[in-house]
């Protein structure tokens, strides 16, 4: 027996939850939430049962395409996926997102 089947899964996406995959996802909505060190936005996906509790380094990834108010981020794309960070001196799985690459015509010429 571990831990997950002990505690079944949360509400939130954890790193584990993507298999090693990434997945682009639309925002459906937000809140904001009271977390014990301050207030963080919480996000909900179409299609997508969990939420995604968005930490700083995330929420300026997104703010840097979508603009700093989360109002604007909804019906966007994102895409999550998993990654490694330290953490108290320790390496361990967090999630990170990344805005897709505006969709090219495919006849368009390769500017380069």
């Amino acid at each position: 027996m571990n831990v997950n089947e002990i505690y079944p899964s949360s509400k939130s996406l954890k790193a584990e939850d993507l298999k090693g995959r990434s997945v682009g996802v639309q925002i459906a909505g937000y809140e904001i939430a009271d977390f014990e060190k301050g207030k963080k936005i919480v996000l909900r996906f179409h299609g997508k049962e969990k939420t995604f509790v968005v930490n700083k380094t995330n929420a300026m990834i997104i703010s840097s395409a979508y603009g700093s108010n989360p109002e604007g981020w909804v019906d966007n794309e994102i895409e999550i996926y998993p990654d490694k960070t330290t953490f108290q001196g320790k390496l361990v799985d967090c999630l990170r997102v990344r805005v897709p690459a505006p969709k090219e015509d495919p006849k368009s010429p390769i500017p380069f």
